[in-house]
């Protein structure tokens, strides 16, 4: 198709990975940049219609200087401690990345402790099952480095 085909050859542009419509994309800015345009200007023409509200600009070295780039679309902080992206702890210090999952932990625990006000076995075991357990810190398992303790 000549809209990938045109894609592929963005100097600069060390990887791009898609499912879908979700894509991500490293490489230098004016390789992103020149994406970007890419996809605004040609993708509507093949059903692709960008929401710039929904992506995220990062820079590992913490540079989150990108004047090009539309104001609207989001910077990842990166602080001296760590960064995370997509609700998961990517760089950062053993601290960093205990402090995160500890804070998560942290807020389901919280969370179910509520459940107990409900007075309804079955919708407090519902609750539980459905949104409260596991399934809230399944992204964190699948995503955080293995080693990190809580």
């Amino acid at each position: 198709m000549e809209f990938l085909d045109d894609m592929g050859v963005v100097p600069g542009l060390e990887l791009q990975l898609w499912y879908l419509d979700d894509g991500a994309l490293v490489g230098t800015r004016d390789s992103l940049l020149s994406l970007l345009n890419h996809l605004t200007a040609r993708g509507p023409a093949f059903g692709l219609h960008l929401n710039l509200e929904k992506w995220e600009l990062f820079w590992p070295s913490g540079h989150q200087d990108f004047p090009n780039f539309d104001s609207v679309i989001r910077r990842i902080n990166v602080s001296e401690t760590g960064a995370e992206l997509l609700g998961s702890p990517i760089i950062g210090s053993e601290a960093f990345f205990s402090d995160f999952l500890r804070k998560r932990v942290d807020k389901i625990l919280l969370s179910q402790s509520y459940l107990v006000d409900l007075d309804d076995p079955q919708v407090e075991l519902h609750l539980l099952r459905s949104c409260l357990s596991l399934c809230k810190v399944n992204n964190l398992i699948r995503t955080t480095y293995p080693t990190w303790q809580i």
